[in-house]
């Protein structure tokens, strides 16, 4: 069966995944909704979500445009050639959607004011500070993001560059050569190129990385709290790896002397055989991949990427309100997570459960049942277990994964969290 990839008539979120196929001359559907219309409205309540782009294949539906990305990466050999090479890849695509998000974020913004004010943040701070740190990664690797060859990382830089250029025009990125260098690189391949040249005019352009110490044993930092390392502690434990668990006190001396000195200035970090990786999904799923906990096969390992990155929407949409200032709105804001945001995304995962008998994925134990365990642990500490204590489903998903002994021995013994 050929592939349908289904998207907005823009290239934001699908088109790193156009790219892809196009790169590796797969035949696929590009079928494009008008935003707004009604065609739209029909289709909306019938996504896993409630959101694009969606990849159809042999009658499987599956969302999260990373996920997408990394499984047609995978088809078209644009992978890395080992586990770790793979984790900076991830790493580095993680990296440009926090970039992406960050920068582009005042697009939502209602008050004109303030979205002139987060414009000027995002052109004067958020991106000179990503983008030297990615050019600097590019010139280590010869014009490439990750082990001086053509990756998934590449593709995704250049998707990036070319959202920037959609707000912004070239002036944000033209001074970073080595940039420049990995863009040139993949525009210049034949079939990308042909791609380019014929792909049809969008509506809208829509709205890790490496230092060196010398450690055989993981060490595994972050703050003293659950939020973003649990997944890979709950992960390593229950492989019985024997990991560094490095606790940070948060607005600490000790972080301020440590936050200049991490890839992109925020936590968790990896570090394995004297390399040294950010981003709190990549680093899970190399976690995953090293206790078994993957995929049977790519379709597998793409329904797993797809919940773990919804259940990371979720955590997003649900704690924002945290850094709203204005106690009025953060009410507001906290309010909407706990009766709106958390009921949506419960109802949809609950269900997904039932249908893989109190798993998520296969219906067997994947690392996606690790990831809904710590969000139903997570939602627990804003606001009691009332929001998910009626989904049976998800409850005995997380039953799994606490029964297991060496899970159970972690709970047990883990170091108290500030949060």
């Amino acid at each position: 069966m050929v592939p349908k990839l289904t998207y907005f008539n823009g290239r934001w979120l699908a088109e790193l995944t156009r790219l892809l196929f196009s790169y590796g001359d797969v035949e696929f559907e590009d079928i494009r909704v008008i935003p707004s219309s009604s065609e739209w409205e029909r289709l909306k309540p019938k996504t896993p979500f409630g959101q694009l782009p969606l990849l159809e294949e042999n009658g499987i539906v599956v969302c999260q445009s990373t996920a997408i990305a990394r499984y047609a990466a995978k088809k078209v050999g644009l992978m890395g050639a080992n586990d770790w090479e793979t984790l900076e890849i991830d790493a580095i695509v993680d990296t440009i959607s926090d970039l992406r998000f960050k920068t582009f974020r005042f697009v939502y913004e209602t008050d004109e004011t303030i979205k002139e004010s987060m414009k000027k943040t995002s052109m004067e701070e958020t991106l000179p500070y990503y983008l030297e740190k990615l050019d600097k990664i590019a010139k280590e690797n010869n014009g490439y993001m990750v082990a001086k060859k053509l990756t998934l990382a590449d593709f995704a830089l250049k998707v990036i560059l070319e959202n920037i250029e959609a707000f912004a025009g070239k002036t944000p990125y033209e001074k970073y050569e080595n940039l420049i260098a990995v863009k040139n690189n993949v525009e210049s391949i034949p079939n990308v190129k042909k791609w380019i040249e014929t792909r049809p005019v969008s509506e809208f352009l829509q709205r890790g990385i490496v230092y060196f110490l010398n450690r055989m044993v993981p060490k595994l930092t972050y703050f003293n709290g659950k939020w973003m390392a649990e997944l890979t502690r709950l992960l390593f434990s229950y492989g019985d790896v024997e990991f560094e668990d490095i606790r940070v006190i948060h607005n600490s001396s000790e972080w301020e002397s440590l936050k200049p000195k991490t890839p992109f200035g925020q936590l968790p970090l990896l570090e394995e055989n004297g390399k040294v990786v950010c981003q709190s999904t990549a680093i899970a799923r190399y976690a995953a991949k090293k206790v078994g906990l993957m995929g049977a096969n790519d379709w597998e390992n793409l329904e797993i990427d797809a919940i773990v990155d919804t259940i990371s929407d979720l955590r997003f949409k649900m704690s924002r309100f945290v850094y709203e200032k204005d106690e009025t709105i953060k009410e507001s804001m906290k309010k909407t997570s706990i009766e709106e945001t958390l009921p949506y995304y419960l109802e949809k995962l609950d269900k997904i459960a039932k249908e893989n008998n109190g798993y998520m994925v296969a219906k067997k134990l994947t690392w996606a049942d690790f990831a809904l365990k710590v969000i139903l642990e997570n939602i627990e500490v804003f606001a009691g277990k009332a929001p998910y204590e009626k989904f049976d489903n998800l409850i005995a998903v997380k039953n799994n994964v606490e029964s297991i002994p060496n899970v159970k021995k972690w709970i047990e013994t883990r170091p108290v969290s500030e949060f």
